[in-house]
């Protein structure tokens, strides 16, 4: 019912908000609806990804390491793969 209203207030990847310079050159930009967070040696990113069958996938993916903040690229990747297939 607010799905819509709901994915709509998430950055777009490659887009707007904390996505807008990431992901650019995916194929998926344009078509992940995904929330970032950190704090102290944790990162994470979750929403929604509509495939290239324009099905719903929920994403997650949650780093708790010293190196945490390195982890944007493995992110990313994760993000094309759930895209692609």
């Amino acid at each position: 019912l607010y799905m819509p209203e709901f994915v709509s207030s998430l950055p777009n990847i490659g887009i707007d908000g904390t996505l807008k310079n990431r992901g650019k050159k995916l194929s998926v930009a344009k078509h992940a609806y995904l929330k970032t967070g950190s704090i102290q040696n944790v990162s994470a990113i979750a929403g929604y990804i509509f495939d290239k069958n324009n099905d719903i996938k929920v994403f997650v993916f949650m780093a708790n390491d010293p190196k945490a903040n390195e982890s944007s690229k493995i992110q990313d990747d994760l993000i094309e793969w759930a895209y692609l297939n």
